[in-house]
């Protein structure tokens, strides 16, 4: 949305011309682009567009609660508060506007409503910020605000974007709350886990733009906005992207609730699989700093699963960063005769049932319980092949009998039940992958788990 300024004889712009929509508010001249619609005619809105207007909506029934005298009170108050626009134009405010945005502002920092009208208070500002992206991926974004902040009645709203490459406008990009800076709290704040929360991933080669408001609590009044950006984020994920199909890292999209359990693991490989459970008593624990600083899914009841749409393992190559602390199924679907990859059903080691349409094949090397392990087989066709920690396994045996390889499940196996341990990532390509490729795969893991 623009403000524009017309000369004389002009006094009254509305309509459109092609995309562009004019109006007078009446405080304000605005250009805006139409709303794209979607196929039925309706406006596309994305999911937190929706989450914002059902807040604005409880906020605008809220005001419908008030006494006359108290919304009396808020329109009495706008006309204390002058602004000015983008044009240099000054305006005010109606009451119903100023209660909607002192409420939602409130609401960013859950806090409870204000009904009456406040007296504007002194906001105190923080005066400057920076913030970058370090390290490897999936990177560590930092905002450090220089000082302890110790006002005691102010909260500082962090907004962030989605990573932005040269040339794209931060301007008309979608900034989305990502944290909530309290009085007490570091000078230099770790927003990273909150972001990947919000927007799955971090774009490499590109800059994330970031906004910094100041909240005054409880009367919902907010000060001026400051902004920084990133360095430009370093080159993308270490691994191969080509024929991946499935990506799921303990470190990046986790959505969970007070106590951790974790209702969705978001799919890191661009194709959206993301593996869900709604069911509270059926859902792992994330836990953080459990092997080489980085966090794990953990799978301890023999029921706890989590489901994504199914995928074909006829041509593929699997890897999984895993601690067992037990023989059980690892991933798969409920179906018995779909099959998966199980560990020690057939021997007390390591075994894999997915490998091949005709037969299911087992490896002789030792597999530890209760260590941590990256586990990768490779299919082509009724070929197979692994790996343990970088070593290649050895066929111990073939056991005939009709298997589907497909799966839909992380932490159960209808052939060999439930998974009893850690799981910290998961990456699955659905082709085999050359030697070189695979290598590159084992390496990041090594390195990032320490194995």
């Amino acid at each position: 949305m623009a403000l524009v300024s017309f000369l004389a004889p002009i006094s009254k712009y509305i309509g459109s011309i092609g995309r562009s929509t004019f109006s007078n508010t009446g405080s304000n001249i605005v250009v805006k682009k139409k709303t794209r619609k979607g196929i039925n005619g309706s406006a596309v809105a994305s999911g937190p567009q929706l989450k914002n207007y059902s807040t604005l909506s409880h906020i605008s029934a809220l005001w419908d609660t008030l006494t006359q005298a108290q919304q009396n009170g808020w329109n009495a108050a706008a006309l204390l508060y002058p602004k000015t626009n983008r044009l240099g134009n000054t305006y005010y405010s109606s009451g119903f506007n100023m209660f909607m945005q002192n409420n939602e502002n409130l609401n960013f920092i859950a806090s409870a409503p204000i009904l009456d009208a406040p007296v504007k208070p002194t906001i105190t500002t923080i005066s400057s910020f920076t913030v970058s992206v370090s390290g490897s991926y999936p990177y560590t974004i930092s905002l450090n605000i220089g000082s302890t902040p110790t006002a005691v009645d102010m909260k500082y709203l962090i907004f962030a974007t989605d990573g932005l490459s040269t040339g794209k406008s931060y301007v008309r990009s979608q900034y989305r709350l990502v944290g909530v800076i309290y009085p007490g709290n570091s000078g230099i704040i770790d927003i990273s886990a909150n972001y990947l929360t919000v927007f799955n991933k971090i774009n490499p080669l590109s800059k994330i733009f970031v906004k910094l408001i100041p909240v005054q609590f409880p009367t919902g009044f907010k000060g001026a906005a400051l902004s920084a950006y990133t360095n430009e984020i370093p080159s993308g994920p270490p691994i191969p992207l080509t024929d991946l199909l499935l990506w799921f890292n303990a470190s990046l999209g986790i959505t969970m609730d007070g106590s951790n359990l974790v209702s969705a693991w978001s799919d890191q490989s661009g194709n959206n699989n993301d593996a869900i459970q709604p069911s509270g008593i059926n859902q792992p624990l994330f836990v953080p700093a459990v092997i080489n600083g980085q966090p794990v899914l953990r799978f301890n009841s023999g029921a706890d699963y989590l489901k994504f749409t199914q995928v074909n393992l006829i041509d593929s190559t699997i890897f999984i960063v895993l601690n067992a602390s037990q023989g059980s199924g690892v991933i798969g679907s409920d179906n018995y005769a779909d099959d998966g990859i199980e560990l020690g059903y057939y021997w007390p080691i390591l075994f894999s049932s997915y490998t091949s349409i005709d037969s299911a094949i087992g490896y002789s090397d030792i597999f530890s319980y209760n260590a941590f392990h990256i586990l990768q087989l490779r299919q082509s066709g009724s070929t197979s092949d692994g790996q343990l920690d970088g070593t290649d396994l050895t066929v111990g045996s073939v056991h005939n009998e009709p298997i589907n390889p497909i799966i839909d499940l992380i932490g159960y196996n209808g052939f060999n039940g439930g998974f009893y341990g850690d799981i910290a990532e998961i990456i699955i390509y659905n082709a085999a992958s050359s030697d070189s490729d695979r290598d590159q795969v084992t390496n990041y893991l090594q390195a990032k788990y320490g194995l």
